[in-house]
């Protein structure tokens, strides 16, 4: 007895857990409704702040100009611009935005879409992301907010001086004074609500399901629900989580996206576990993770692309590039592409096919890149490289080995390609690109990573 006490103990927590998640949510008419959070120390957390986090759920049933999503008066704000774009902006105070930061056809209409900016100073980047996705058209630098704000008030669905209005529906608000690790953002219908912490400034639940006030989680401090006009019906609207017949679950619930190398191929692979409206897929390449995606195949050409549909159940899709070169790595971002043609991204995700000659001597972590003599040197036909790989924070390094003749021109690439931290080396033969002998001479190779060069002299005798 006490056994199956402690099981209904259990599966009564997990049922509540889940229903507090999402009860309500709250719909802005366009016109003038908003919450006006008022001056109070804990948005102080962000004044000045190098490193935040501001995100946000969002279903936007029309866009208008400049649609404010969030904005913290003469600090931030967080806005639907133009035709499913999605901007954040800065600002320098009286009046004037330091940088805006804008990303086009990312937002989708009717539909429930996650967005987030992550300002890491550390790495010195700001960057967007939308369900989850890394949405940034390349990497910027970091923006801090002001350390001093004239207005001290904070807004969900409006600029803050009656215009500028949301419409659409808006749930679990939150901004907190530290950039949180991308893979830790809630944008699944299964994650757990958040909860607040000492960085915490924001956080709306929007769950109160009735009154003029809501309360922020980090404080326990309300917010006043309002509009320009006066009365109910000049205040956002409660409604319950799935009243606009969807829960917070993406077009295409992906849950597995993954890139393998087998035969000098690359395979992907990805699972959905349901589908709406999709009529399928398209893979898209870079030989850099923040350059040119080229699409390399999609629905229409492909069979095994096509999707399902409508469909709650688990499918499995693959996909495999024939079309790449050994000693390059190549990074794939996964569409899918519903029947109106609104197109949601996944990824990136990146897979290296390592040079023949590539050797691990060791995955002990070097303090500083470093490219050793090569040896033997002079040397007739071939000769060794071993070079050095260290930690790079934010994950395997991105490292070229390339051969230079005396003149400057690139001669051969012996790598090109992502490492983790340790020891490595390979085999040049003496042959160029074309696998060609090279004739006798000077050469250099050069090791480059995205943040230091080495350099080492080679003869070649014939």
């Amino acid at each position: 007895m006490k056994y199956f006490f402690n099981i209904l103990l259990v599966i009564t927590f997990l049922v509540s857990v889940l229903y507090s998640q999402n009860q309500y949510i709250l719909e802005f008419d366009g016109q003038d409704d908003y919450v006006k959070y008022s001056d109070d120390a804990t948005l102080g957390k962000l004044d000045g702040a190098t490193d935040y986090t501001i995100e946000a759920w969002i279903y936007p049933t029309t866009f208008q100009a400049y649609d404010r999503i969030l904005q913290r008066y003469y600090s931030f704000s967080l806005s639907l611009y133009g035709t499913n774009a999605i901007r954040f902006a800065v600002s320098k105070g009286g009046g004037t935005w330091n940088n805006y930061y804008t990303q086009d056809n990312v937002i989708e209409e009717d539909a429930w879409n996650h967005v987030a900016v992550i300002c890491n100073s550390s790495n010195g980047t700001l960057k967007i992301f939308v369900n989850g996705v890394d949405v940034s058209s390349s990497s910027y630098s970091d923006d801090p907010l002001r350390s001093s704000v004239d207005n001290d008030n904070f807004y969900v669905g409006q600029r803050g001086d009656g215009g500028y209005f949301f419409e659409g529906f808006i749930d679990e608000v939150r901004c907190k004074n530290v950039a949180v690790d991308p893979s830790s953002l809630h944008y699944h219908k299964n994650d757990p609500p958040y909860t607040s912490d000492a960085n915490t400034a924001i956080l709306f639940h929007f769950d109160e399901g009735s009154g003029s006030y809501t309360e922020n989680a980090a404080s326990g401090v309300d917010a006043r629900l309002g509009g320009v006009s006066t009365g109910d019906d000049a205040e956002p609207t409660w409604r319950p989580w799935n009243y606009n017949g969807s829960d917070l679950s993406l077009p295409v619930e992906l849950t597995l996206f993954t890139a393998a190398v087998e035969n000098g191929m690359v395979h992907l692979h990805w699972v959905t576990e349901s589908e709406v409206n999709n009529q399928g897929f398209e893979i898209l390449r870079s030989t850099r993770k923040d350059g040119q995606y080229l699409r390399i195949a999609d629905y229409t050409t492909h069979p095994e692309l096509q999707g399902q549909g409508n469909s709650t159940v688990r499918h499995e899709y693959e996909f495999t590039d024939r079309s790449v070169t050994v000693g390059h790595t190549y990074w794939y971002k996964l569409v899918d592409v519903d029947y109106s043609g609104k197109r949601t991204f996944h990824g990136p995700i990146a897979a290296t096919l390592s040079g023949r000659n590539l050797t691990t001597l060791s995955s002990n972590i070097p303090g500083t890149l470093r490219l050793y003599p090569n040896y033997p040197n002079p040397f007739n036909p071939s000769t060794t490289l071993k070079f050095d790989v260290p930690l790079i924070t934010e994950g395997p390094a991105e490292v070229s080995l390339v051969i230079y003749n005396s003149l400057g021109q690139q001669i051969a690439t012996l790598y090109q390609g992502v490492l983790n931290a340790g020891t490595y080396q390979l085999q040049w033969n003496g042959k160029d690109i074309t696998g060609n002998s090279i004739p006798g001479g000077i050469y250099f190779a050069v090791l480059k990573t995205p943040f230091n060069t080495r350099t080492v002299k080679m003869v070649l005798l014939k």
